[in-house]
């Protein structure tokens, strides 16, 4: 939660005793802990170095949004071609949800982060095949650390009912229309990220 929360920046040291006498533990299940994390790509642990939260570079950036465009654009084929009416239905309830806290002044990002992110792996479920939604989990997961610690900073504003359009173009059961539509989705801000990443990078740098 503190590396997605941004609370633990990238490159930081990861202690375990320290960790365990911050959340109460002994060092036994923070150790458990960061293997698992290594495992799912939030920490990296290097040779006389120690355990630290992964750092950020631009082929992360790239990456990520590369697999994450591959998964959701044959989710939403899947989608207009097998999902039920009433699923989808349900979809278009939680893209007003994202989209209406997109729009508001809220003084709860976490909130907003985590509907952002149940719609996207929700879409990904309703392919019809489940590993769609557990790839999806982690792909977002380290987009939304890697957003947090860059302070989430966006250049371009979302258009209106930006994810209702998503779901309305899936819902007319078109796949080719759904595949473009959520690619464009998908894209839209990939530039932003890459800006807000050399910013952070540049940052960094000068406290060095």
């Amino acid at each position: 939660d503190d590396i997605l929360a941004g609370r633990l920046k990238p490159g930081e040291r990861l202690v375990r005793k320290a960790i365990g006498m911050r959340l109460g533990v002994s060092t036994i299940p923070v150790i458990e802990a960061l293997y698992m994390l290594e495992i799912d790509g939030y920490v990296e642990n290097r040779a006389l170095a120690g355990c630290r939260v992964r750092t950020l570079t631009m082929q992360d950036i790239d990456d990520d949004l590369m697999l994450r465009e591959a998964l959701e654009c044959q989710a939403a084929r899947l989608c207009a071609e097998k999902a039920p009416q009433e699923a989808l239905d349900r979809l278009m309830k939680r893209a007003a949800q994202v989209d209406r806290f997109i729009s508001a002044d809220t003084p709860d990002p976490t909130l907003g982060s985590q509907l952002h992110w149940e719609f996207h792996i929700e879409l990904g479920r309703l392919s019809g095949h489940a590993v769609f939604g557990e790839l999806l989990k982690k792909v977002w997961f380290q987009r939304y650390m890697s957003l947090n610690s860059l302070k989430a900073i966006r250049f371009e504003p979302i258009p209106e009912g930006w994810h209702q359009i998503l779901v309305r173009k899936i819902k007319k059961r078109d796949p080719e229309l759904a595949e473009r539509a959520m690619r464009e989705h998908v894209q839209y801000g990939r530039k932003d990220d890459r800006d807000a990443l050399a910013v952070y990078l540049k940052e960094n740098a000068a406290k060095r």
